[in-house]
């Protein structure tokens, strides 16, 4: 923003002042991308997204319906921040029992249990 800025010769005060109000709030951008409860209905397993400057990490979560976190890791990064293009990549999110899921790409090349 700032190179386009001094390319389009805008006051950049806004933006500096903005910047800083985004860093003194500790501001995360975490979204999640699915979320679905296992066959049992005991557990809900949700697709995290830590959107960074240069990378989205992803995770999954698993969670007891009492929201008590039984399991969250990170599953893999990427170096491409749009994240339509996670959206148009990734999206099957399946149980395979009341105790196993599965998260893959939509050709079902990467899969994660």
């Amino acid at each position: 923003m700032k190179r386009a800025a001094d390319e389009l010769k805008w006051d950049k005060t806004l933006l500096e002042d903005v910047y800083k109000s985004i860093k003194q709030s500790d501001y995360e951008n975490v979204y999640m991308l699915m979320k679905k409860s296992s066959p049992n209905k005991k557990y809900v397993c949700s697709i995290i997204c830590h959107h960074e400057v240069n990378t989205i990490d992803v995770y999954i979560e698993i969670k007891k319906r009492n929201s008590v976190i039984v399991n969250k890791e990170l599953l893999f990064s990427i170096e491409d921040t749009d994240e339509q293009n996670l959206f148009n990549n990734y999206g099957d999110l399946k149980w395979v029992l009341n105790h196993k899921v599965m998260f893959s790409d939509k050709d079902y090349k990467q899969v994660y249990s």
